[in-house]
């Protein structure tokens, strides 16, 4: 789906939203993919930033066979999503783990570099403290109204990487046109 910049205000916003996707084995894509299915090889969900642009990236390795099933799986549980939004303990622990995350960043060398290199290049300076208030105030239900904003059809790609046949072609318009 087509998300946010990194320049963007609603940029924290994206990344907790992603999150909720993929934050782990307690996730809810690892659940209802991996536990629940056995339907995937990996799964992982991303907010991707530009400058200027960004996406909502879930990427999955599945075998040929299940690339389908899979498709109606994600497809259901954004839905999911939709209509419920997220629960207050899912968001916590995100902004828990978040937190944490955060002060690990200050040993990772790379990552300082991202932050005390990079924003002076493309972006803007945030402080780690500023940055944790922000992710803290961040509220279910901005993270929901992102979600109803941005997983539209309209902002939908679909992208299939390896063998794809016309039979499989069909069937996955069919899940995109219904979405």
């Amino acid at each position: 789906f087509r998300g946010v910049s990194y320049n963007h205000p609603d940029y924290y916003t994206a990344y907790l939203l992603s999150q909720v996707f993929d934050d782990g084995i307690s996730s809810r894509l690892q659940h209802a993919l991996r536990e629940e299915n056995g339907l995937v090889y990996s799964v992982e969900c991303h907010a991707t930033s530009m400058s200027d642009i960004g996406t909502f990236d879930f990427d999955l390795s599945v075998s040929p066979a299940k690339v389908q099933r899979v498709a109606e799986v994600v497809f259901r549980e954004i839905k999911k999503f939709l209509a419920e939004g997220p629960n207050e303990e899912e968001l916590e622990h995100l902004k828990t783990r978040y937190l944490y995350d955060l002060d690990f960043e200050l040993d990772d060398p790379y990552k300082q570099i991202l932050r005390h290199g990079f924003s002076k290049l493309y972006s803007y300076d945030i402080s780690m403290e500023e940055e944790g208030n922000l992710i803290q105030s961040i509220t279910g239900e901005e993270v929901w109204n992102m979600a109803r904003r941005y997983f539209v059809r309209n902002n939908l790609n679909m992208v299939v990487i390896g063998p794809f046949t016309p039979s499989l072609r069909y069937e996955l318009e069919k899940l995109i046109d219904e979405y």
